[in-house]
């Protein structure tokens, strides 16, 4: 590997206007693999980098959350978000997390106010 291709030691945090663009969490996952560090990193690649199976990975990354046949497609699970990351070499799937986190709180914090 030439020293430009290779992954950043600390994965890097993309724009608030980017992370605030994805609705849903397959909308982040798709974000920061398409700022991976190595866009000549393929699917399979990552797919080995991470331990996953080429074909999980397809799921997790297509833009539609169903299927032609009605079928749910496959989340990238949790456990491997510290992998992914590292692998693609910036932070927007922990960024969207944060913000969905700190939005949740503050519904639940303006409802609790409402209520009181």
């Amino acid at each position: 590997m030439q020293p430009e291709q290779q992954p950043t030691s600390k994965p890097r945090f993309l724009s608030k206007s980017a992370i605030d663009q994805c609705m849903t969490f397959r909308d982040a996952v798709r974000l920061a693999y398409q700022n991976r560090v190595r866009q000549h990193m393929t699917q399979a690649t990552f797919a080995e980098e991470i331990g996953a199976y080429a074909p999980h990975v397809s799921q997790w990354l297509h833009s539609e959350p169903i299927d032609k046949h009605g079928n749910k497609r496959a989340d990238l699970p949790a456990a491997l978000i510290p992998a992914v990351e590292k692998a693609l070499g910036n932070h927007a799937i922990s960024q969207f997390l944060t913000r969905q986190g700190l939005l949740h709180l503050m519904e639940e914090m303006a409802w609790a106010m409402s209520n009181t």
